[in-house]
């Protein structure tokens, strides 16, 4: 099976890895710019309050890669869904399901 990949408004390309698709939260990831290859950015989003950004935790770094992105993103929405974390209140965007495209 193959992943989903996606892209936001105004981007081009479809650069984001759908890593999680629930009913509140998408969890995407992407290639970090300018980075060696495998080290990832990601964001959530939040269906449900309409934002879209990192966690709250200093620095905004949830661990992608240690575990992989899989098992690092899985356990994200474990965590959001327990209310352990939540998106960043200082680094968060605004965020419909209409600002995301979506293609296998």
């Amino acid at each position: 099976m193959s992943k989903q990949r996606a892209r936001f408004k105004g981007e081009k390309r479809y650069d984001w890895t759908v890593q999680v698709a629930g009913e509140r939260y998408t969890i995407l990831t992407k290639q970090a710019p300018f980075k060696p290859s495998g080290e990832l950015v990601y964001t959530i989003c939040d269906a449900q309050e309409g934002r879209r950004g990192p966690t709250d935790l200093v620095g905004n770094g949830w661990d992608m890669s240690t575990r992989g992105p899989f098992i690092g993103s899985r356990a994200l929405h474990v965590a959001l869904l327990s209310g352990d974390v939540e998106i960043s209140h200082r680094s968060r965007g605004r965020f419909t399901p209409d600002d995301i495209e979506v293609t296998q």
